[in-house]
This record gives C-alpha cells, structure tokens and sequence, in this order.
C-alpha cells in the first residue's frame, strides 16, 4: 500500500485511519513518501500495527528470507541492505532521492480516507513563513558556519532569489540563530534532492551531506581547499564567497527576468 500524506501536516487520526486500512486489507508494505510529515506518520502506523519500521529506504527488493531493505547508514556514508522476514508488516519511508522522473510508487488505484477524531486530536500547528518549502525545492542554496553572520544569509537571499531557489542552512548557523532552524539541511535536518544545490561556506560534514546527497548538481563556494564539500561537489570554487556570490548575481542580472520561486522546477535559464 502506497500512501501520500503531503497534506495530513502530523495528524494522529490519518495515521490511525492507514493502520486500519493496512490490517484490513492485509498489506505485507506500507511505503510512504519521504519527509519530516512522512515519518511521523510511518512510526505511529508501525507501532499501532506492531510492524518494522524503515526510514529513509532506497528500495525494497525480494530475496530467498523475504525483503531487503536498501537505505544509508552513518549518515550516507555507507549503503546498508537489512533482510527482513515476511512474518511482520514492513512500514517504510523513501529517501527523498530514491526515485527520479516520478513518485517512488505507481498508482494502482486511488482510495481518499476522511479520518474520523481519535483518543489524541492536533490542537494547534504552526507554519514558519516559507515561500518555497525544501522538501519541494528543485533549486537550494545553503550558507554554513563560513557565511559569517545572519547578515551573510541576507546576501544569499539575492542569490537564492535569482536563481528561484529556497533557502537552507546547515546546522551551525540554525544553532547560532542567524536563520530558523527549519532551514536546516542535513541528518538532524531536512533531507531534499534537488536539481541544483548550491553550498556556500559549508564544511561538508558526513551529517550535512547526509541531508544532500542526493542533490543532482553540487555546486560548492568555500575559501579552504581541503573542506570536504569540495570532493563531493561537481563544481568547487575555491575563494571568497561574496566575491564569487557578487560575480554570480552580476552574471544573472544580465540575463533576462530570472525564474520565480513557484515555477523552481524549470532549467536555469528557461525563462531566457
């Protein structure tokens, strides 16, 4: 059973309306569309259904003891592949980057459920401003603890901006308090895949790039040449960040009307 709950923003009663659909219906898998909603959701279906949970997973393949679950481990520094029995219900979320060209599961049919109030209800939510949510980014750009301050992310708002990309940090920063922490990328963070992910004054830790690494084209902006971003990167410049960000916006602005935040998805330049 696939499930999409980009729209169910942590509610007990949609988890337990799954549950109830999974053991009625038998479901040996329940795959969720990953993300921070997305695993929330999976936990509470696994516990509630006493099945096995798998967050992050890449796939899920059939061999002679019954599945085997792809995922990273240590933060994406090494690829795990964990058989499971066919005895327990496996609930598992996909990495963010497992699937390019389409969702991480073809619809057979659709089912829509309207989750009845349960024993715990959702009494309020808050929504930090966003224009464009990371976990639908196409384009990112990130500033690391070599930004230097909170106003460092005011020039890469410009950069972001031109390039219709969301903002992101890795953790430093969102510790500092120079930008909220829901800007955080990375594995105590949020996890995206975009087309375009730009590291500005990021070191490149295991635990940032953990929440990057499956970003299509990297590109890295860091003044030390041996920062570990630089040999993950499939463009590294080495230099002062603002002049490069400054060449970058002056390059831009030659260009006609850059593309919106909304229409992110598009190719850089499309809109020329």
């Amino acid at each position: 059973m696939g499930v999409d709950v980009s729209d169910h923003d942590g509610d007990p009663a949609v988890a337990a309306a799954v549950a109830t659909l999974a053991v009625e219906h038998d479901c040996s898998i329940v795959a969720v569309a990953g993300g921070t909603t997305a695993e929330d959701l999976a936990a509470r279906v696994a516990a509630s259904t006493d099945g096995l949970l798998a967050l992050d997973t890449r796939a899920v393949t059939s061999c002679a003891s019954g599945l085997r679950v792809h995922r990273p481990a240590f933060g994406g520094a090494f690829d795990a592949e964990i058989e499971v029995g066919r005895s327990r219900r496996l609930v598992v979320t996909f990495d963010p980057g497992s699937v390019t060209g389409g969702p991480p599961l073809a619809a057979i049919g659709m089912l829509t459920i309207e989750p009845s109030p349960g024993p715990v209800r959702l009494v309020e939510q808050r929504h930090e401003d966003e224009a464009l949510p990371l976990s639908r980014a196409r384009r990112v750009v990130a500033g690391g603890r070599g930004i230097g301050g909170p106003e460092g992310f005011t020039e890469l708002g410009k950069l972001a901006d031109a390039l219709g990309a969301a903002m992101a940090a890795s953790r430093p920063p969102c510790d500092a308090g120079w930008v909220p922490g829901h800007h955080q990328v990375g594995i105590t963070g949020a996890r995206v895949a975009p087309e375009l992910y730009v590291a500005v004054g990021i070191s490149g830790s295991v635990q940032h790039r953990a929440g990057m690494h499956s970003a299509q084209t990297v590109v890295a902006i860091n003044t030390d040449p041996e920062a570990p971003i630089l040999r993950h990167a499939d463009l590294a410049v080495v230099g002062d960040w603002r002049e490069v960000v400054a060449g970058m916006l002056e390059v831009l602005s030659d260009d006609a009307t850059p593309p919106s935040r909304q229409h992110a998805g598009q190719p850089i330049g499309a809109e020329r």
